[in-house]
């Protein structure tokens, strides 16, 4: 499963160092990507983010005030999990400055209160991570192996969501952009509520979000099965799609809108040109929503969803960790609709 900071604590290799959380306790929902150690003060630049950071408070001890909190703050812009600071005889206690610069700043910071074998700890963490990643890429080709196979025996969307279905068994749905259901596979969703365990995944077609996975497994500790879902699912549903229905007119004017709006400094005329083939009418008011995903695809769908269900004319497009579209507001209250919208 997926190491959580408060997993991470709970392991056995850290119980000889009475952890006590010190900032952030209501961040150790977060996942730790791997763990390190280092009495470097100037150690961010070297990290790329998710870490639980060890470190015996070698240097933090002789550090000013000054130093520690632009620790802390460096740590936190490089997005690291947490660090955990081993109190004893050269740091009795974890600095004030550092406690309060985190908490500020929303970096989770643990007190080890007893000697913890960083070597030790490193390894059996770091190898519990290593072989989740081993099992996701595994998993992952099996997902687009069994998917490719079905493309190649000219399998369609209904076809594809059985092979997903055999794959992690629960409930599966293909919607259109409007909402409509393309095909489904046991209870026919609709965009799923926060909280809900049923994964939405965006599908787009020549850069244009046309489709919206969602997929509610029966086992929702399957989390492996999912991700690779997440990940290697849109790409088959995408040629499927193209095959079964190409883009129409709309859609690619749609496209090629939202390339030229994305350009730097559009010539008016052919932004105007653009926007009135892609169905947008004179006189009525739009606005642009760029989205940018901080945990994966999964919430860029969401937010899509959301948008084509707000207003039928949104033009959107998903590609990697950005969305971007065109929302028409609602001509009778511009301020009420811009409200409904955020």
């Amino acid at each position: 499963m997926s190491l959580s900071l408060a997993d991470v604590l709970a392991h056995p290799s850290f119980a000889a160092g009475r952890p006590v959380v010190r900032a952030g306790a209501d961040l150790l929902t977060q996942p730790v990507r791997w763990v390190h150690s280092s009495e470097v003060i100037d150690i961010a630049h070297l990290l790329r983010g998710g870490e639980l950071l060890l470190t015996g408070g070698f240097a933090l001890a002789s550090a000013d005030p000054a130093g520690l909190r632009r620790y802390v703050r460096e740590l936190s812009a490089r997005r690291v999990a947490g660090v955990a600071v081993e109190t004893g005889p050269q740091l009795p206690q974890i600095p004030a400055e550092l406690v309060e610069e985190a908490t500020e700043v929303g970096l989770p910071v643990v007190e080890l209160r007893g000697v913890v074998p960083f070597v030790e700890v490193a390894e059996a963490i770091n190898g519990l991570l290593v072989n989740e990643s081993v099992q996701r890429l595994r998993r992952g080709d099996a997902v687009a192996h069994a998917l490719s196979e079905e493309l190649a025996r000219g399998g369609g969307p209904d076809e594809l969501l059985e092979v997903l279905a055999r794959l992690l068994p629960g409930d599966v749905t293909l919607l259109d952009a409007t909402g409509d259901v393309i095909a489904a596979l046991g209870d026919e969703m609709t965009a799923p509520a926060a909280g809900s365990g049923v994964f939405a995944v965006p599908v787009s077609v020549q850069g244009v979000g046309v489709a919206t996975l969602l997929v509610s497994p029966d086992d929702p500790a399957d989390h492996v099965t999912a991700e690779a879902i997440v990940e290697r699912a849109p790409t088959a549903l995408a040629i499927s799609l193209l095959r079964s229905f190409p883009p129409s007119a709309a859609v690619r004017a749609a496209q090629a809108l939202l390339r030229i709006v994305c350009q730097p400094n559009p010539a008016p005329e052919r932004l105007v040109a653009a926007a009135r083939a892609a169905g947008m009418v004179d006189g009525a008011s739009y606005v642009g929503v760029v989205g940018r995903a901080v945990d994966g695809p999964v919430s860029l769908a969401a937010i899509d969803a959301a948008l084509h269900r707000y207003a039928a004319g949104t033009v959107s497009s998903v590609a990697g960790d950005e969305l971007h579209a065109i929302v028409v507001l609602r001509s009778d209250d511009r301020v009420g609709s811009c409200a409904a919208l955020v």
